[in-house]
């Protein structure tokens, strides 16, 4: 895997997922600690290619300081409920 900002190599091999994740420009966090590796680097390295980190967490994280860019405080749960987005196809059940 390689990031397709600037071609370096990927430390993730664990799925191919991974490898479209340098293609986005928004990333957000919920509730983390940024601390568990390696899914700890996700955000670090989209940010270094970057992209913007959003962070929705109950208390601040290794994240908020360092690479968040937009930080809301609150549970993940309660910030969704409250964003309205504009229409989007959405399937039928």
């Amino acid at each position: 895997l390689s990031c397709s900002c600037c071609s370096m190599a990927c430390r993730y091999s664990a799925s191919d997922h991974f490898s479209s994740l340098f293609e986005r420009r928004l990333i957000v966090t919920l509730g983390t600690s940024g601390e568990v590796m390696p899914a700890g680097m996700i955000p670090i390295e989209a940010k270094r290619c970057g992209a913007t980190v959003v962070e929705i967490n109950t208390t601040p994280s290794t994240f908020t300081r360092s690479i968040t860019d937009v930080f809301v405080q609150g549970k993940a749960a309660e910030v969704f409920a409250q964003i309205r987005l504009p229409y989007i196809d959405r399937p039928q059940f």
